[in-house]
């Protein structure tokens, strides 16, 4: 038995640091944008950075863009990893 997503789903891979342009291209095709991060200290300003794109695309490109949430990868259980996840969950607490 064959089943369909009644919405399509694309994965638009780019990285925010990269290529702000192609980010931003990515951010106004999309209706929702799910950040694949792994936990640490400097990771953090990536998603700091990232929500500011997302942001600005949302007032001036794409009003109906969300943030659907985060996939956390490579987390080790590690002080560093644990305190980066508890500052995500305590500043996103939408989106985890």
């Amino acid at each position: 038995m064959t089943r369909y997503l009644a919405t399509p789903l694309i994965d638009i891979d780019s990285q925010a640091n990269s290529a702000k342009g192609l980010t931003v291209n990515a951010f106004t095709a999309a209706d929702r944008v799910l950040v694949v991060v792994s936990p640490g200290y400097f990771e953090l300003d990536s998603i700091v950075q990232i929500s500011k794109t997302i942001k600005e695309v949302k007032e001036m490109f794409n009003p109906s863009l969300d943030l659907a949430g985060f996939l956390f990868t490579m987390s080790d259980p590690t002080i560093n990893s644990k305190t980066s996840l508890q500052i995500l969950r305590q500043t996103y607490t939408v989106c985890l």
